[in-house]
Parts: structure tokens; sequence; C-alpha cells
């Protein structure tokens, strides 16, 4: 374990130019996080040369969802580097086409975890504590955000925290226990060993 908490200090260190928030995906109805994250993907594959309004207009009638709230979408997983914009078509990155092949959840996670603050400092966290639950650790999570970008909302800062926790729970990187919450070494592994080209 100890390895892995020197590897997420240093990862921390070394990933200095993170967005500050992540927007949760919009949900369907009785389908997971990973499934809604597959379920967009699935679109741009399908599609293959797909504009980003027509992207737009197809997760906010399979999704039920406003047009103000699916702008979101798009930048959030361009970010996770799982789709690009080239000549104003939505495209697949290698990460995620990857995923499709390989059916590992390591290739939708990287991107999250490299390109959103929050990720690495809750796996850090966990490491560290194994606490019993979440909310163990939220003041300390906190702390980090303060640290980084100065104080926000309370609200903010749980809804931030528990939509990451969601995230690295869809990822399968934190094991859940009746006693204590602890990474999955075996994913995190998995990362390690990812190679995209």
């Amino acid at each position: 374990m100890e390895h892995y908490r020197l590897q997420l200090k240093t990862s921390i260190d070394e990933q200095t130019d993170r967005y500050k928030s992540i927007l949760g995906i919009p949900r369907r109805k009785s389908k997971t996080l990973l499934q809604d994250i597959e379920h967009i993907l699935f679109l741009v594959k399908n599609y293959k040369n797909i504009s980003p309004s027509k992207l737009n207009l197809l997760i906010a009638q399979e999704f039920n969802i406003a047009q103000n709230t699916v702008v979101y979408v798009r930048p959030t997983l361009e970010r996770a580097n799982l789709l690009m914009k080239i000549n104003g078509l939505v495209k697949l990155t290698n990460s995620a086409q990857i995923y499709f092949q390989e059916k590992n959840t390591a290739y939708l996670a990287k991107g999250f975890l490299d390109s959103y603050f929050g990720f690495m400092e809750l796996l850090l966290l966990i490491a560290q504590n194994q606490p019993c639950k979440r909310n163990d650790i939220f003041t300390s999570w906190v702390n980090y955000y303060e640290e980084e970008f100065g104080g926000r909302a309370l609200s903010t800062q749980k809804t931030q925290f528990h939509t990451i926790y969601r995230y690295l729970v869809t990822f399968n990187l934190i094991n859940i226990d009746k006693s204590y919450l602890s990474l999955n070494e075996q994913m995190l592994n998995n990362l390690n060993r990812m190679v995209v080209y």
C-alpha cells in the first residue's frame, strides 16, 4: 500500500494543471454511471462523423435532459480524454477506442484522474486512512482543495466530493468493505500498465 501512497503523492505533485471541478454525467433511470458514459461514447462511435450539436441533441433526447444541461457533457468527456473535436466533428480518443476493445475501465478512469482535481487526492486519503465511511475524510479532502484553489461554498464541496467518489466507485478504484474503504490494487495496477498510442 505504501507504494500506491507514494505513487499518488508523486502524481498529485506532477499533475499541476487540472480542472478544479467536474460535472456529473446525466443519469438515465435504472442505469449505472458506467453504462451512461458508455452510451454517450457509443453514440459517437456509431455515428462516426457527428457534430457537437447533433451529439447534444441525441444526449438530450436519450437522457431526457434540457439543452442547457447537455452542453456540459461533451466538454467533461473531452477533458477526461475520451472524446475530441476534430474539424468540427466529435470523435473517440484512443483511450475510448481501446476501452471498447478491451472493456477495461482503467481506460475510462485514467483521463478523469489526470484531468480533474480531487480524484487522486481522494484515493490518497483512502490509502492513508482506510476510513470507515467516506465522510471521515471529507474535511481533509476539502483542505487539499483550499490549499490549491482557495475556498468555495460547503455545498459545492460536498457535491464535488460525492461526484468524485461516485466516479471512483464506478471505475472500481475503491473497495467498499463492511468495515472500511480501501484502494482496489488490481485496478491501480491496470492503470499503471495502460498503454495508449
